[in-house]
């Protein structure tokens, strides 16, 4: 059966996007929509099933990634698709509304 008011979720990539979408949502006043991240949506269903989850901070994710990177390319410290991403801040990016 259709549930023409029940609450949608918009997974977005990170929370600056998030906050981003939610002041363009603001201006136009729209109700039962939930937005995050895949890790917030991921935690809540965890939450529902009555588990747990382990969850890394935005800036964290980015500095593993980050030695990752730097592990694997430390021998060639310019090959690769990724290498680029050695010598970026190890925080998350800000993204302009």
């Amino acid at each position: 059966m259709p549930r023409p008011f029940a609450p949608v979720w918009v997974i977005l990539p990170n929370q600056d996007h998030v906050r981003a979408f939610r002041r363009r949502l603001s201006g136009i006043g729209v109700m039962g929509v939930e937005l995050g991240t895949f890790y917030n949506y991921y935690a809540e269903i965890l939450a529902r099933a009555g588990r747990l989850l382990a969850r890394l901070t935005e800036p964290l994710q980015y500095r593993l990634i980050q030695d990752i990177v730097a592990r694997r390319y430390a021998d060639h410290p310019r090959q690769g698709y990724y290498a680029p991403l050695r010598d970026k801040p190890a925080s998350s990016p800000s993204y302009a509304s």
